[in-house]
């Protein structure tokens, strides 16, 4: 009897094991899946286009509540932080078409860069002379900048102000003078003297440019930097336009090292609360 007992407690547990066994298989196919179908959707988005990718598996599992804990230093890892030897030091930010919050992308970048390199300068610029948004980020006042720092003869370095945040400084837009044309002042040669006396004054810079399909001016800066990230709305970026805003870029002498997909969450209605936005490397 106790042998029978015994009998069936372990087939009780041979049970229990293989229901969780199949529990795990399940959730992870299931994770899998939608893995999948986000790259589907993601690559019909740039069909005939090619940008370099990192597998999952080449990133640091992200610690909660800390400056792991956030898409942005993910996307730091990948472009400066996974192989240090090999990582661009200037690299402009834009929005493929309309600009909105995707400032915030640049920004975010730029406090985690400095957050994790330890000793290395860190400048973030706004080269959006038209819409300024980086100054409004940092909630500093949008000073001379670089507006300034192109029509000036002082250092480059005295257009910049610290943020009291290690090493990071701002380079704001600034304001240009009436009737003075923004898109004339950064296609000017006196943008490539400046970004040649940045790249000497800082170990990194990033730089928040207007968006690139629709504006040349992304396409003359690109080609003065190591690279640039794109910046998408997945089923809201038109294919064509994203093929557009690249070619313009590798025109220009520019290259493209990669996206970010900015998501933009649909309301649904007043219970599910205000509208949320994300944005993930790709």
């Amino acid at each position: 009897m106790s042998r029978m007992f015994d009998l069936l407690r372990q087939a009780q547990r041979d049970v229990a094991l293989l229901q969780r066994s199949a529990a795990a298989t399940v959730a992870t196919n299931s994770r899998n899946f939608e893995l999948l179908r986000q790259v589907q959707r993601d690559e019909l988005l740039f069909e005939g286009t090619k940008f370099p990718a990192v597998a999952p598996s080449e990133l640091a599992e992200p610690q909660t509540g800390s400056y792991h804990g956030s898409e942005s230093f993910k996307l730091v890892q990948r472009l400066f932080l996974a192989d240090p030897a090999l990582a661009p030091r200037v690299v402009v930010f834009c929005a493929v078409e309309q600009p909105s919050e995707d400032s915030r992308t640049c920004a975010q970048a730029a406090e985690q860069l400095a957050h994790h390199t330890h000793g290395s300068s860190v400048c973030v610029i706004d080269a959006n002379l038209a819409r300024p948004s980086l100054h409004a980020h940092f909630d500093v006042e949008n000073q001379e900048g670089l507006a300034g720092a192109l029509l000036g003869t002082r250092p480059v370095v005295e257009f910049t102000r610290s943020l009291g945040r290690g090493s990071l400084r701002l380079m704001s837009a600034g304001v240009l003078a009436s009737g003075v044309d923004a898109r004339e002042v950064l296609a000017s040669v006196r943008l490539t003297a400046r970004m040649s006396e940045l790249r000497a004054s800082f170990d990194y810079i990033l730089i928040d440019a207007p968006p690139a399909a629709p504006d040349f001016v992304t396409a003359h800066l690109a080609a003065l930097v190591d690279g640039v990230i794109l910046i998408v709305e997945p089923s809201f970026t038109p294919k064509q336009a994203a093929r557009h805003a690249k070619d313009n870029i590798e025109a220009a002498g520019g290259r493209v090292l990669g996206v970010v997909l900015h998501r933009r969450a649909l309301p649904f209605g007043p219970r599910t609360g205000q509208c949320q936005k994300s944005s993930k490397p790709a």
